[in-house]
């Protein structure tokens, strides 16, 4: 079986990904190399904060949105976010969250960083959406 030099997407019109062997290798050779010393965990934040939690730790937070309206997924509550948060502001090692941009989050995010920034909506919609990206100051 011969895999195609280029994915011509489906318009046929050209510009895909290249799919030929040695560039899929020389692409998880470069994602070995970055992720040579990250760990990615799937815990519930609590434990995995309690566990990892040090000085020169860094913690990427995406919660699901609050109050959301999307369909594969469960929307957090305002009061889990701020049990988020809370812990966060009281970690050792640095942290990021990014969430929903609202006045609410605003609040509750005093005193922090914010950058609110956009994102294409999916492939062809053409369509962005904000979040916020929440650091310490």
């Amino acid at each position: 079986m011969a895999l195609p030099e280029q994915n011509k997407g489906g318009g046929g019109g050209g510009g895909g990904a290249l799919t030929s062997m040695r560039h899929v290798t020389e692409q998880l050779e470069r994602v070995q190399e970055r992720l040579d010393r990250v760990g990615i965990e799937n815990l519930p934040w609590q434990p995995c904060l309690k566990l990892y939690d040090h000085q020169d730790a860094f913690f990427f937070c995406d919660p699901p949105y609050l109050n959301g309206r999307q369909k594969a997924y469960q929307s957090w509550s305002f009061a889990q976010f701020s049990e988020l948060l809370d812990a966060l502001r009281n970690a050792k090692g640095k942290w990021m969250i990014t969430i929903n941009d609202s006045p609410e989050v605003r609040r509750a995010c005093a005193g922090l960083r914010l950058l609110k920034v956009s994102h294409p909506r999916g492939i062809i919609s053409g369509k962005a959406y904000t979040q916020l990206c929440v650091t310490e100051k």
